[in-house]
């Protein structure tokens, strides 16, 4: 919530990067049932304070959702970010323009500007949970599968001379 005034308005929609790092995040360390959850009431709480729309909701949901299921099958945090990359930038904006804006908000968009705003604001997020996640392995994993967790964890070792 903390860096909810950073958005990008496009059309209805506020697109806010952060949500793509905190989506992957939860997707990577808590699954996808908990990173649907904490994307909901990511949605609902920038709704009260209106900083967000309606169109928070599919989007950060399917988003989180593809995240989870992306790691728990394949155990990468890549293809977690690719996976929410695409159930945002693909399928949540489709579920936006077609269910929520028309039903819910009584407007319509064009399905490829809303598809081109939530897919242009993903590499600051992604690239911010990558981040993040090397952060929290190299603190508390010693022996983790994550392979940018490992290549910092050798470089930070090999650097203060524990091998």
């Amino acid at each position: 919530m903390a860096l909810s005034p950073v958005f990008i308005p496009v059309g209805i929609s506020k697109c806010f990067p952060a949500q793509h790092m905190v989506n992957v995040l939860g997707a990577v360390m808590l699954g996808p049932a908990y990173a649907v959850a904490i994307a909901t009431i990511a949605g609902i709480i920038r709704n009260i304070l209106g900083l967000g729309t309606l169109l928070a909701f599919p989007g950060g949901m399917i988003g989180a959702l593809l995240g989870g299921l992306s790691y728990r099958i394949s155990k990468n945090i890549y293809l977690a970010g690719l996976g929410e990359v695409i159930g945002t930038g693909i399928l949540g904006s489709l579920a936006s323009v077609w269910i929520v804006a028309p039903l819910l908000m009584g407007k319509t968009m064009a399905v490829a500007t809303l598809m081109i705003a939530f897919s242009v604001k993903h590499p600051l997020g992604e690239r911010s949970s990558a981040s993040l996640r090397c952060t929290f392995c190299v603190r508390g994993e010693s022996g983790s599968r994550d392979p940018i967790a490992r290549h910092l964890i050798s470089q930070s070792a090999h650097r203060h001379g524990v091998e």
